[in-house]
């Protein structure tokens, strides 16, 4: 759905779809020229795109009376965009390079090995996602659960292995 906030929209966005209406513009016609972006965190990287596009390809395309929305940009903060690439790196950011970094592994040797042993099982499921959105829900709390968890069980920071969560879990 969209809401008119002040002088600005916001963009909601589902799992399953990014729903876009006008008439918050129609009904506002002196917000029409105000500028528009699109954000989103963690998963919103695989909707924050899709929306973007959505409102581009419309602009494009708008017919005799219809309303422009004034896309100037979008946002993502910890996207998670591409799951399959981004999910093997876990257990190499929290052993190999916090060793370069730090001079010693944040979790020990057992862990990085359980984390890169569950890898195969996670990338297939998140394939299977890619192919039958039913897989995806199972997909993520797998992998999560392997490979993200082992991290946030240090109580590191999982922005700044440096650093401790201030605000745990993350």
């Amino acid at each position: 759905m969209t809401a008119m906030h002040g002088t600005s929209i916001a963009l909601l966005t589902t799992p399953h779809s990014a729903v876009l209406t006008t008439p918050p513009l129609q009904a506002h016609a002196d917000k029409q020229s105000n500028d528009f972006f699109v954000f989103g965190e963690s998963y919103g990287g695989h909707y924050v795109p899709s929306a973007t596009y959505k409102i581009f390809t419309r602009n494009q395309a708008l017919q005799p009376g219809e309303v422009s929305i004034n896309l100037k940009g979008l946002g993502i903060g910890n996207g998670l965009t591409e799951p399959l690439v981004q999910y093997q790196y876990y257990g190499q950011m929290a052993y190999n390079y916090s060793i370069e970094k730090l001079g010693h592994p944040v979790l020990p040797l057992s862990t990085y090995q359980e984390m890169q042993s569950e890898l195969p099982s996670c990338t297939a499921q998140i394939a299977a996602c890619q192919n039958d959105t039913s897989q995806c829900a199972g997909a993520m709390q797998f992998c999560d659960s392997v490979l993200v968890e082992p991290y946030e069980q240090t109580g590191l920071s999982p922005y700044d292995f440096r650093k401790t969560c201030d605000y745990p879990p993350l």
